[in-house]
């Protein structure tokens, strides 16, 4: 499927903004109707600390690997300036570069540090129905901490077995192992700051996987995703005013030979069980405009803008429209 959100094409950002905020009036942010009951299955903590064992290695690859490129990326960057510099002259722009590159680059390695162990100990707890998002944080934090730490131990053991170059500013592999990996006051601040992302992270991370995971209490098992046919935005306001005066019969009628609307992204969750579920309703802005320069930017912005619990008829009458049905896993 196409990206969601019809495209429209604008004068500036300033009108961005508006057409943004216009829509955010008519369609505001909402929560999820549904919030996890908080308990916890009889395998949830074996399978939430095989999360967080599996999370530690799979974290500290990741970190490696996002870490890997960051430091190609700066390596290049910091190649083309001594070129240029061998040159007699020094652009402004490609230091900005240089330090962008590491600015960026270090928080994204930092924040994967943090991903991944979150998402691997939420997935590893949905195997033992984990409804808690607080049991989730407590077993996805260590494993982050763990993982940033043995990800780091790696190029730091190397960077030790590594003599230091006599000019600190030597373009070579130990001058790069060196500069990086230091001991300063300012790597060590570095560090400190890409731990406490990584927790920051890995909390987020897992506590809001849990609350994506809808789980029915009634028939203990995790719901299934059923993609409905995307709405245009008076579409889509239409559906929930239906689903607000409880006429979901006529919804399906509505969605019926839609094709190519892309402004708002359905989804209802079923139980296969009982078929109670819930229907979200998940809006897509999207903006283009060429700036003073030439340039073509854009900005694209999602927000949930409708859930609601159904009743069992309710779900079955608009799985009807069902585009796709993805199980929720688990039993």
């Amino acid at each position: 499927m196409a990206d969601w959100g019809t495209l429209q094409r604008v004068a500036d950002s300033a009108a961005a903004d508006a057409y943004q905020a216009q829509l955010e009036a008519r369609f505001p942010e909402v929560g999820p109707a549904y919030q996890p009951s908080g308990k916890m299955g009889a395998t949830a903590l074996p399978w939430l600390a095989l999360g967080a064992g599996l999370g530690v290695p799979a974290g500290a690859i990741a970190t490696l690997i996002a870490g890997a490129i960051s430091l190609v990326l700066f390596a290049l960057m910091g190649a083309l300036i001594a070129l240029i510099a061998a040159c007699g002259w020094v652009v402004c722009i490609t230091v900005a570069i240089e330090l962008g590159i590491a600015v960026i680059g270090g928080a994204i390695t930092f924040a994967v540090a943090g991903f991944v162990p979150g998402f691997v100990v939420a997935w590893m707890g949905k195997h033992g129905r984990n409804r808690s998002r607080w049991a989730a944080l407590i077993f996805a934090v260590p494993a982050a901490i763990a993982g940033l730490g043995a990800a780091l131990a790696i190029p730091y053991a190397i960077t030790a077995m590594v003599p230091a170059p006599y000019d600190p500013d030597e373009l070579s592999f130990a001058g790069l192992l060196h500069t990086c990996f230091g001991t300063s006051w300012v790597h060590l601040g570095v560090i400190a700051l890409g731990f406490v992302i990584a927790i920051l992270v890995s909390a987020i991370t897992a506590y809001g996987e849990v609350g994506a995971q809808k789980f029915c209490e009634r028939c203990q098992r995790y719901m299934d995703v059923v993609a409905l046919p995307g709405a245009s935005f008076d579409r889509a306001a239409w559906i929930f005013e239906r689903m607000r005066a409880r006429a979901a019969h006529e919804v399906p009628q509505g969605l019926s030979n839609v094709t190519n609307e892309l402004d708002v992204q359905l989804e209802l969750f079923r139980c296969s069980g009982c078929s109670a579920g819930f229907l979200e309703g998940l809006a897509h802005a999207r903006t283009e405009w060429i700036t003073p320069k030439g340039d073509k930017d854009d900005r694209h912005r999602e927000w949930l803008c409708f859930s609601a619990a159904t009743t069992p008829a309710e779900t079955e009458v608009l799985a009807g429209s069902r585009v796709e049905e993805r199980e929720g896993g688990g039993t």
